[in-house]
């Protein structure tokens, strides 16, 4: 596809200049932006798996050896565990490792179910050394193991515990188990499985609660506007410093943020004429791209001027140092002249109608105002390429689509992934009742890659108090 950008000839005439049209750059994906939330939601599930697997399903064995001394007779194992098996025997262990609560102790339940419990657990083995056993006991804590072994085994190893002719002792004693039984394998494929399952719930459910735009595929698909550009984030300039923004189009011509206002200009929709900046709601970045936008522009050589209609905010202005000089309000009054009025950007050829700080807020909807109105912008028209509007938020303010009803077109901008798209559509529908073309603009945007060359690509901006413009 090929597109039409505007250049100005040595007579100072437009003309256009065919260039290829520039493709929007891929978006950072859905994973990488919740990948935090991703990661400490499956730390989450991965930590509650093992906890489970160690407090219900992990067992320890502790192991006490007894030797037998019975002459030349040997001792059958059934002979052993019968022994053991005497409810009265494994009743005391219960009591003297007090392995049932005090205040269970005078329930006869409790107390045969923890009998229950250790003979459950309990194991003879008889070796290849014929008379010395492997007294084993098997439990899902880690402490009672051990302790319960060594009591049993100290009762047997007791002088003719099982006959008057037969002693033990005992070889080694039970030792707390280091490991549990069996393989980790399972409960760490089980984790890793439970800690994916939990990052690609936890990234759905994020998904889902974005309200924003996504991807210019599916705003166009939901608005029915095309995406024209994308502004990207500028991960070394705070939030909110407006001035250092407007800047980099200057300072760093080579910066993602300077690039995407020259693709804008170069794209299929051509940027001239008469353009309104809207937003639906407030705090989109709508000034701060009017103000960039315009000054690209002037950059590229063509004749622009910018003009701040939110008498209400005057965002445009405050940030050129303007607000408090004579502006649109006196011209449309017929108080200034519209060249005595209009400021030269000090970096570009750029014209700036400011907004009086000190003049009275106007009802842009009444009928003889949106003909001053008209008066101006068909003035600045005669003599400049590209007439840029800072209008007010859409939704917020009657006047705002009064106002971009005088434009050729309007940019209507929206933050990725933050705009509500219920509030885009009826700005959209607005714009569309004043018959107005309109585009979609994405602000705050992060790329998946950055295009612009290694290392830090956008100076670090210091503070100065020289003024943005200077009167003409």
């Amino acid at each position: 596809m090929v597109a039409q950008r505007m250049s100005t000839s040595p007579d100072g005439e437009p003309r256009s200049a065919a260039i290829e049209s520039v493709a929007l750059p891929a978006l950072r994906s859905p994973a990488s932006i919740h990948w935090r939330w991703m990661v400490g939601s499956a730390l989450v599930a991965a930590l509650l798996i093992f906890g489970i697997y160690g407090s219900r399903a992990a067992r320890f064995t502790a192991t006490a050896q007894i030797a037998f001394d019975a002459g030349d007779r040997i001792i059958p194992v059934e002979r052993l565990e019968a022994f053991i098996a005497a409810p009265e025997r494994i009743g005391r262990t219960v009591d003297r490792l007090g392995l049932v609560a005090s205040t269970e102790k005078l329930i006869p339940s409790a107390r045969q179910q923890a009998i229950d419990h250790v003979w459950a657990g309990l194991r003879v083995e008889q070796t290849d050394l014929t008379n010395v056993f492997l007294l084993r006991f098997t439990d899902g804590s880690r402490r009672l193991a051990a302790p319960i072994v060594n009591d049993l085994a100290d009762r047997i190893g007791a002088a003719s515990a099982i006959s008057p002719t037969i002693h033990a002792r005992i070889v080694s004693s039970a030792t707390d188990p280091i490991r549990p039984d069996g393989s980790l394998l399972a409960p760490v494929l089980m984790a890793l499985l439970s800690g994916a399952f939990a990052a690609a719930v936890m990234l759905a459910l994020r998904e889902w609660r974005q309200e924003g735009p996504r991807s210019p595929a599916t705003v166009e698909r939901q608005l029915g506007l095309k995406v024209i550009g994308m502004i990207p984030v500028v991960p070394f300039i705070p939030a909110g410093e407006r001035a250092a923004l407007i800047e980099l189009p200057i300072t760093a011509p080579q910066s993602d943020y300077a690039r995407a206002f020259r693709q804008l200009l170069a794209s299929d929709r051509r940027i001239s004429g008469t353009i309104a900046i809207c937003s639906a709601l407030a705090g989109e970045g709508k000034s701060t791209f009017g103000i960039s936008l315009a000054r690209t522009a002037a950059l590229e050589g063509h004749r622009v001027a910018l003009v701040d209609c939110d008498g209400r905010v005057r965002t445009a202005s405050k940030t050129l140092g303007l607000a408090g000089r004579q502006g649109l309000i006196q011209v449309m009054d017929g108080l200034t002249p519209l060249d005595d009025a209009l400021a030269t950007d000090t970096h570009s050829s750029l014209k700036i109608l400011a907004h009086s700080a000190d003049a009275d807020v106007r009802n842009f909807w009444s009928k003889d105002a949106m003909g001053q109105l008209r008066d101006v912008i068909a003035a600045l028209r005669g003599t400049y390429d590209l007439v840029i509007l800072d209008t007010p938020p859409l939704l917020a303010l009657v006047e705002a689509r009064e106002i971009a009803g005088l434009a050729d077109e309007a940019l209507l901008i929206g933050r990725w992934r933050a705009t509500p798209i219920p509030a885009l559509r009826l700005a959209a529908r607005r714009l569309a009742d004043k018959s107005v073309r309109s585009s979609l603009v994405l602000s705050f945007v992060t790329f998946a890659r950055s295009e612009a060359p290694a290392g830090r690509s956008v100076p670090a901006l210091r503070a100065t108090s020289r003024p943005a413009v200077a009167t003409s």
